[in-house]
């Protein structure tokens, strides 16, 4: 975190993105702020549906990684993530056409 804190510093129009590979739990979005993140990515199997909404008050935006299967495609799209860092992006890209036709059509 004290690289992000420098690079803030230098130049407060670069967006900082915190990775996280732990949950943080509740100093999740005191570190964010304290950071001054633009967006929080954490790994997806540490992610929980209070998190994301959390963060939204704060004006973070949330974009997990290691994501993996549709499923967890479609539980961030109900969860409101802001996007996501996928294995298969072609898989990613047809989960998400199939849940814009479903909401559209």
């Amino acid at each position: 975190s004290g690289i992000l804190k420098s690079i803030s510093r230098l130049d407060r129009r670069i967006a900082i993105g915190l990775n996280s590979t732990l949950s943080e739990g509740g100093e999740t979005v005191k570190l964010c702020k304290e950071l001054e993140v633009f967006s929080y990515h954490p790994n997806f199997a540490f992610l929980n549906t209070e998190l994301i909404p959390t963060l939204h008050k704060s004006g973070i935006y949330v974009m997990p990684y290691n994501i993996e299967t549709s499923m967890e495609i479609q539980q961030l799209q109900e969860w409101g993530a802001d996007g996501m860092c996928v294995e298969d992006p072609q898989m990613a890209a047809d989960c998400l056409m199939r849940f814009v036709e479903d909401k559209t059509g």
